[in-house]
């Protein structure tokens, strides 16, 4: 980086010019796999600048792994990781860039919902129905239906 010697007001200055590259990409999670006899997720992940991290939470968000993390070095590569989750039914996997750009995928294995209470959205009237949602407390997907 060579400076420019610019005179302003009298003065003389330095000017630099120095790139700059707005990323508003996510990274991409090109595959991912759990295998829930060992516990490990393996993830493949790419991202077109910086890859900064590729972890695992809970649904909940809570973390079950320290992440990975990645030297600022690592620009436009795929990375492969394995992520020791243990014993799980349902979580996410997600990877983070230096922009803080992010990509989460969910990870479900078959399982038997178990069903939250019943919540009312809307109570039915005269003139309309109302409806209703539970939600499966491990993976969080909804039910809905009229009342």
């Amino acid at each position: 980086m060579t400076p420019e010697e610019i005179v302003s007001n009298g003065g003389k200055y330095l000017q630099y010019t120095v790139p700059c590259v707005v990323d508003g990409a996510a990274p991409v999670i090109e595959s991912c796999e759990y295998d829930p006899e060992t516990g490990d997720v393996t993830v493949t992940v790419k991202d077109n600048q910086y890859l900064a991290a590729v972890y695992a939470v809970d649904m909940e968000g809570n973390d079950l792994t320290d992440p990975v993390m990645f030297a600022d070095e690592a620009s436009g590569e795929s990375h492969t990781v394995t992520l020791h989750v243990g014993e799980q039914i349902a979580f996410y996997v997600g990877a983070m860039d230096y922009a803080t750009n992010e990509a989460v995928e969910p990870i479900v294995e078959p399982h038997d919902h178990v069903w939250s209470d019943w919540k009312v959205i809307a109570e039915a009237t005269c003139d309309e129905a109302g409806e209703q949602y539970h939600y499966c407390t491990i993976c969080y997907e909804v039910e809905s239906e009229e009342i």
